[in-house]
């Protein structure tokens, strides 16, 4: 099974427009709610009963083709579900099925989601959205006078970059003249290490890398190792790791996500400052499920913030084209359908299809738009309305 990332996502956000429906499963495997396989396989058993109940309500009403493939996925999805699930790393699964069109995709999730089917025309995406906001790679380094590790971590895995310690090398304890002389000589290497331990950070998350660095030190040294990084990675450095000197990956993996977690905190914040500032001079941000919706589609969309809520839209069955009303397709004439997904999933897909970032943003800084605002890429106002720039003629 494959871990969500944004190519992975795209695949999700493209499905659909085929011969068949496709049907979207979303499970939990949050072991602080299901915390054996017992209750795992109860719920498995009631999620996969309801799905087919789903099926057979809907198949009085699509042809035969259809109905056939929809039962075949069902079983197939149930089949799936009830033999081999590895949740030692996982928090969550989605699933997008469509055997008519040839359409298996299973994503890995870092975050809980909640336990649903949906039948449609295209995948859910609000499942995807928690841990497709936190997409994000860390490089990880531990040092000490002995000790260099670097880890790079993505997906809930730390996984090893490079070991540059100095295997054991410490203080000299004999006292006297030759102790001083000795122990310039020790904090000599000790900075030499230091620096080959930056060098080797430096090779991992090279300058224009979205990565993000966290450290791990002794607080005695944290101001000669932050004096020896080069620019960017003191401005990818995220934070410092509150455990001990020799502390092993584990300890490292959950300090780095916590790190991350406020990182992305302060992010948000900021991009919903950006936002304000924005539609205040009428820049280059929307804002409400309307004019984000018609955003997204147009592919103006460079970051779309949302805070988890959704709104109900419309969209076109043949191109996807969502719309926060009914009415007809602007590209193709055809009646929108209600979209069973609502705004938040329509704003994704368009988001996703178009190349532009997805956020999740705290609730209350989204309010005043109904959960729902976005970053473009370019001044989509009329020429005449924009301001002057620097340096031009009035």
């Amino acid at each position: 099974m494959a871990d969500l990332d944004r190519d992975l996502a795209y695949a999700f956000a493209a499905v659909g427009g085929g011969r068949g429906l496709v049907t979207s499963v979303a499970v939990d495997l949050d072991p602080s709610t299901t915390p054996t396989r017992a209750q795992l396989d109860s719920r498995i058993t009631s999620l996969t009963d309801g799905l087919e109940r789903r099926v057979e309500a809907l198949a009085p009403a699509l042809d035969h083709a259809t109905a056939r493939g929809l039962r075949e996925d069902a079983r197939a999805i149930r089949d799936r579900l009830e033999h081999g699930i590895d949740r030692s790393r996982l928090r969550g699964l989605s699933l997008a099925v469509c055997g008519t069109d040839g359409v298996w995709l299973e994503a890995g999730l870092r975050r809980p989601v909640r336990d649903e089917t949906h039948v449609g025309r295209t995948a859910r995406l609000a499942p995807l959205l928690p841990t497709l906001a936190r997409d994000r790679t860390l490089v990880v380094a531990a040092a000490s006078r002995d000790r260099g590790d670097v880890w790079r971590w993505r997906h809930g895995r730390l996984e090893p970059v490079v070991d540059a310690g100095r295997d054991g090398q410490g203080r000299h304890d004999q006292g006297g003249w030759s102790q001083a002389r000795y122990q310039r000589t020790i904090d000599r290497d000790a900075h030499l290490h230091l620096r080959d331990l930056v060098d080797a950070i430096a090779r991992a998350l090279a300058p224009g890398s979205e990565q993000l660095l966290v450290l791990a030190c002794a607080e005695d040294q944290r101001s000669e190792l932050l004096g020896l990084l080069p620019s960017h990675l003191e401005e990818a450095l995220i934070g410092w790791a509150t455990v001990e000197a020799h502390a092993g990956a584990a300890a490292l993996a959950e300090e780095g996500e916590r790190l991350l977690e406020q990182r992305l905190a302060r992010e948000g914040a900021a991009l919903v400052d950006e936002l304000t500032g924005e539609l205040g001079r009428a820049g280059r941000a929307v804002a409400a499920w309307a004019p984000t919706l018609a955003a997204a589609w147009a592919g103006q969309v460079g970051t779309l913030l949302v805070d988890g809520r959704t709104a109900d839209a419309w969209a076109c069955p043949a191109c996807g084209q969502a719309s926060a009303g009914p009415g007809r397709c602007a590209r193709d004439g055809r009646e929108l359908e209600h979209e069973p997904g609502g705004g938040l999933d329509a704003a994704l897909r368009g988001t996703l299809l178009h190349g532009g970032e997805t956020r999740l943003v705290e609730e209350h800084g989204l309010a005043r738009w109904d959960g729902v605002g976005a970053l473009l890429r370019f001044d989509v106002r009329p020429p005449e309305t924009r301001p002057p720039t620097a340096g031009a003629r009035t």
